[in-house]
Order: C-alpha cells, then sequence, then structure tokens
C-alpha cells in the first residue's frame, strides 16, 4: 500500500501522524497548505477510511513494520531513516 503513494503523500502522511500542523507539513514538504489538505483527504480515501484516528492506526502498523529501516552508510555508526 505504502508503494501507491506519491513521494508528497508519503512526506505528509509521515508528517501528519507525528502529529505535525498543515502549516508546519506544508514549510517541510515544501507545498502549499491547501496541497497538504487534499493529501490528507487522498490518503484516507487510498485506505478506505473516514478518519484520523483509522489512518493513524494503520500507519502505526506499516510503519513500524516497513518505513524505518537502518541505515548503515554512515561511517559510525547505523541510525534510523525513513525510506
Amino acid at each position: 500500500m505504502l508503494d501507491q503513494l506519491s513521494k508528497s503523500e508519503h512526506a505528509v502522511f509521515r508528517y501528519w501522524i507525528e502529529g505535525h500542523s498543515p502549516e508546519v507539513i506544508a514549510e517541510r514538504v515544501g507545498i502549499n497548505k491547501k496541497s497538504v489538505l487534499n493529501s490528507k483527504a487522498r490518503l484516507l480515501n487510498k485506505y478506505g477510511v473516514n478518519d484520523k484516528n483509522s489512518l493513524l492506526l494503520i500507519a502505526s502498523i506499516l510503519f513500524k513494520r516497513k518505513i524505518i529501516k537502518l541505515d548503515e552508510s554512515s561511517e559510525n555508526a547505523p541510525q534510523a531513516r525513513w525510506m
């Protein structure tokens, strides 16, 4: 399912589940606030849910299993990074 998200949808999804406001998300992703709100609506639609809490439950499962991995490209120590 995560493969079906655009880069901006993925970024919006990540920042949204972290609790950031649409204004902060827009600034960090480099899109306007309306695009953030549209991305949120598309995310709800893509996952077939009607509310943020249901989406957050799905996100917690997906992000725990698939999104975070160790980045071993660093010379010092592995670091967590978003795929």
